[in-house]
């Protein structure tokens, strides 16, 4: 079995992968083409299957074959619970965003999960292009304190926030009634923030460590927070449901078909009164 290291620079090294595919995939005349999904009953963009076919790659190497699943192949909760552990990713978290031109909103995302001995996320990553459009990817694993990039220990510019009043709050939502929904729970307070944003959540989730956010929230299923919101939980970010309580990344991640509420704050203060808001 390999090392914590060993797992989060395979992580690392996947991810990094994965986002140089994508930079130079988007350009390609059917990048954006839908293609079925089975499994689904859905469609994806090519340029999503190619993301995950690239990403799942780095895990059937090494004489190991892992169970990988993904938002374009779906397994049953069935088959993810007869592993002893699986992969779980989102390898192009907001297509959509990039096929509008807006680099900076979306992300790559990876998961090992472990169904026993424990069962939890054990490793995750998430990968995007900064504003200087340089690829910038973080890990986190359970065993050790903090998050890092590549073997680099990562220092997160979290910043001091303890209230709504004059905070910068985002959220991911793409639907104009999620929208109107948040508004209404946020009702007069709403004209106190200092800022309101619509990001998609893994590259929210990066701006909270970064400083450029204090909080982002949304009710979304496993694949587009769990894995990022592990890695901000390992690196000291305050992350709960919208009840206030620890996250069940495991359990998220097990049924993709469930929508989860979740928060990522730079504060436990801010982060508690955001849960009084949404709860």
């Amino acid at each position: 079995m390999q090392t914590a290291t060993e797992e989060m620079a395979l992580l690392y090294k996947a991810v990094r992968r994965t986002l140089s595919r994508i930079d130079q995939s988007v350009g390609a005349a059917d990048a954006f083409q839908e293609v079925a999904i089975p499994e689904k009953s859905a469609s994806a963009y090519r340029i999503d299957v190619w993301a995950e076919e690239t990403l799942h790659s780095a895990f059937q190497t090494r004489g190991k074959k892992r169970v990988c699943v993904g938002e374009e192949s779906p397994l049953s909760r069935a088959e993810l619970e007869a592993c002893d552990e699986f992969v779980a990713s989102d390898a192009l978290d907001g297509s959509t965003w990039l096929k509008m031109g807006l680099w900076g909103n979306w992300a790559v995302v990876v998961a090992v999960v472990e169904n026993k001995p424990i069962p939890s996320i054990r490793t995750a990553a998430v990968g995007m292009f900064d504003a200087m459009s340089v690829p910038r990817v973080l890990c986190a694993n359970r065993e050790i304190d903090g998050a890092f990039e590549g073997a680099v220990h990562y220092m997160p510019r979290l910043s001091s926030a303890t209230e709504i009043a004059g905070a910068r709050i985002a959220c991911s939502a793409n639907k104009p009634s999620r929208i109107r929904l948040y508004l209404e729970k946020f009702g007069a307070q709403f004209d106190t923030l200092g800022l309101f944003l619509n990001i998609s959540g893994a590259p929210a989730v990066m701006r909270v460590l970064t400083g450029h956010v204090d909080a982002v929230f949304s009710q979304s299923r496993g694949y587009d927070f769990a894995p990022a919101a592990f890695v901000a939980e390992q690196a000291g970010a305050y992350v709960r449901s919208w009840d206030g309580k620890p996250l069940q990344y495991r359990e998220a991640l097990l049924d993709p078909s469930v929508l989860h509420t979740w928060m990522v704050a730079a504060t436990p203060e801010l982060g508690r009164e955001l849960a009084s808001i949404l709860a």
